[in-house]
This record gives structure tokens, sequence and C-alpha cells, in this order.
């Protein structure tokens, strides 16, 4: 069961594992440098509703995605609150 906030998030971006993958993001994950996001774990969600992290289905599932260099500032000012 997806929490509302998980269903609108995967609406928006289309691919629930991309919400999960977001959902377990640390800041330590963020690098303003490249601007990349290493992605190496998802969020669960069990049937009671608590969340936990959980590792990839295969070694493809930890990797680095680039994002756009406009959104540089946007990241670096929502790390710095």
């Amino acid at each position: 069961m997806r929490s509302r906030r998980g269903k609108l998030l995967a609406a928006g971006i289309g691919e629930p594992s991309v919400v999960k993958a977001l959902a377990a993001l640390l800041r330590r994950d963020i690098g303003l440098e490249a601007p990349t996001v290493t992605v190496g774990r998802a969020q669960a969600e069990l049937q009671d509703g608590r969340l936990f992290d959980k590792a990839p289905k295969s070694a493809a599932g930890v990797r680095s995605v680039s994002f756009p260099a406009e959104l540089l500032d946007a990241v670096a000012h929502h790390l710095e609150h």
C-alpha cells in the first residue's frame, strides 16, 4: 500500500520505482560538484505503514544520475535548510 504522497509522486514522475528511490535518498547521496544523485537503495512500505530502506534487486540498481545544472541552486538551497 502506497501513501497518498507516494501515489502523487508516482503519477507525476510516471514510475513508482523512481519514487521509492527518491524517498530513500540521503544528503550524502547528492553531489553538488557534478551535479549527480547516487541511487543505492529504495524505500518500501509495510502493510502497517512502516517504512524501511532496502537494497536494489541487482547491481544495476546502484547508479549515479546527473541532474540539470539549472536545478543546482534549488538543490543546494534545500540542503542548507
